[in-house]
């Protein structure tokens, strides 16, 4: 089973650079070995404007999380520091790899 995801993200706006997108892992389906909810919270900041960027979430990271657990919930959330305040980017490709 995939241990990443990976996301293409497009910025148009250089205000943006370092904000962070969330990939929330919810909905942990029982007998799975899932954990609770608000385990699988991974955060990767956005590095450039005006182009495509790939970035990666490696849940393998996470100890809590066995490699039997699913999920019925992938969950996105951008610059919830600030709770989101209008901040527009562009979502695409989303992959489940190793």
């Amino acid at each position: 089973y995939g241990k990443k995801i990976k996301v293409l993200v497009y910025n148009p706006a250089a205000a943006n650079i370092g904000k962070k997108l969330n990939v929330e892992l919810e909905s942990a389906i029982a007998g799975t070995g899932a954990t609770a909810n608000g385990v699988g919270v991974l955060k990767v900041p956005l590095t450039t404007s005006g182009a495509w960027e790939e970035l990666v979430f490696d849940f393998s990271t996470i100890p809590a999380i066995s490699g039997t657990a699913r999920f019925g919930q992938l969950v996105f959330r951008f610059n919830d520091a600030a709770a989101g305040k209008g901040e527009i980017i562009y979502i695409d490709n989303i992959r489940l790899t190793n």
